[in-house]
């Protein structure tokens, strides 16, 4: 956004959140590479995001199950115990537009299903200027 402009709402980022045994998570972890970023943990709860950013909520959820797909069988073993595994949408509002979209195709919900995920979106209100 250029200086002077009135901030619109946009897509921010998806993070992979992600819970279960305390065990299970730090085995999960320690198995990353410099493609995943942590944000939060150690812990039974967790949230990651990839390194890589997105423009795109599709980008951003298709990068995600790529990552996942990948997983080596031990890690995939983890995966399928966690408690739950979740495509967190950060969507920072502002006044600007009226109405903002931000799609997934079919190809990427259904990827996204596959792999047990679900969705969740957070909104962030607009910031005061």
């Amino acid at each position: 956004m250029m200086s002077g402009e009135d901030p619109v709402t946009s897509f921010l980022n998806v993070d992979l959140d992600i819970r279960g045994n305390a065990r299970d998570v730090a085995d999960f972890l320690n198995s990353l590479d410099s493609s995943v970023v942590v944000l939060n943990g150690p812990g039974q709860e967790v949230s990651l995001e990839l390194a890589k950013d997105h423009s795109t909520l599709e980008e951003a959820v298709l990068g995600l199950v790529e990552f996942v797909s990948a997983l080596q069988p031990e890690r995939k073993d983890i995966w399928d115990r966690l408690d739950f595994r979740r495509l967190n949408v950060g969507i920072q509002a502002a006044c600007k537009p009226h109405a903002a979209l931000f799609a997934i195709s079919a190809k990427a919900l259904e990827m996204a299903a596959a792999l047990r995920f679900e969705i969740l979106f957070t909104v962030y209100a607009p910031v005061k200027t």
